[in-house]
């Protein structure tokens, strides 16, 4: 399986998972989730919650940079398997 593919199916239930986790608890608890309240039920929750709350940004993160590398990768005028960052030459 290619890893866009993978990291495109793995982005739908971490993200189900965040906004349904978050609605429940707004609707539930009448909670206001603001930063100091994540930071609190990461505290709580232990490594899991912390392994749960980065997940979703590092998926979608590397899912945008590979995307990120292809595009660039086909785009005219530069370098093939230049990987720099900045227009430098390579």
């Amino acid at each position: 399986m290619d890893a866009r593919l993978g990291l495109r199916l793995l982005t739908i239930p971490l993200g189900v998972v965040h906004v349904v986790g978050t609605r429940l608890a707004i609707e539930l608890y009448n909670v206001e989730t603001n930063y100091g309240w994540v930071l609190a039920s990461m505290v709580d929750g232990g490594w899991s919650s912390v392994a749960r709350q980065f997940s979703l940004p590092l998926v979608v993160w590397l899912h945008a940079c590979i995307g990120l590398h292809f595009a660039w990768r086909l785009k005219r005028g530069t370098a093939n398997g230049c990987r720099c960052s900045m227009r430098w030459p390579c």
